[in-house]
């Protein structure tokens, strides 16, 4: 996600440091996810409709691989799905064999969420009940969500058990401020040449 919001409007630059970083770990499908996921949190903040939000992320994951022709699937059945429910379910029929924490009907639903999506809350809420990866996906829908939609449109019910803190479990980080942390993501852009 950092690589996403420190390239607003970048989204060949944000999917190229997301491949550097992914190549260490994830190879085929789950490194394109990774570009895919990173260019379309770059292009949220600047896109007018939310699904070219992922047209324009799908230009920076190879053309011939599973997560494009599964994208491309996917824009092709929720744009004439006449609700999130009808989306989901021409998506399931389609990548349902592929189960929990797979890639290609995550990013299904994915696209189907941000269709479909009312606000940054109720599009988290439509991504989890959607199932699969419901953690990673639900944080995946509210981070592109956030960038789409834009500062203030959280409800704060979503921020406020938290009590501006956060607990990480990296050793070289000892961020404990939600608000902290936010605004020094907020100051990435302007670190990337």
């Amino acid at each position: 996600d950092a690589y996403g919001y420190a390239c607003p409007g970048r989204p060949e630059l944000a999917a190229e440091l997301a491949y550097r970083d992914a190549a260490m770990t994830h190879r085929g499908t789950g490194l394109y996810g990774a570009m895919f996921v990173a260019a379309a949190i770059a292009v949220a903040p600047v896109a007018t409709d939310p699904l070219d939000i992922f047209a324009v992320a799908l230009q920076h994951v190879p053309r011939r691989s599973r997560l494009a022709e599964a994208v491309t699937f996917a824009l092709d059945q929720v744009a004439d799905a006449g609700d999130w429910l009808e989306g989901y379910e021409r998506i399931h029929a389609r990548f349902g064999e592929f189960g929990h924490c797979k890639v290609l009907q995550e990013v299904g639903t994915l696209v189907n969420t941000l269709r479909f999506a009312e606000d940054v809350g109720d599009g988290i809420c439509k991504q989890v009940m959607q199932g699969n990866d419901t953690d990673s996906f639900g944080a995946t829908a509210g981070s592109i969500l956030g960038a789409w939609f834009g500062p203030g449109h959280l409800e704060e019910r979503w921020t406020a058990p938290f009590g501006d803190r956060i607990h990480l479990a990296l050793a070289t980080c000892w961020e404990q401020s939600l608000s902290a942390l936010a605004e020094r993501m907020g100051r990435l852009p302007a670190l990337v040449p």
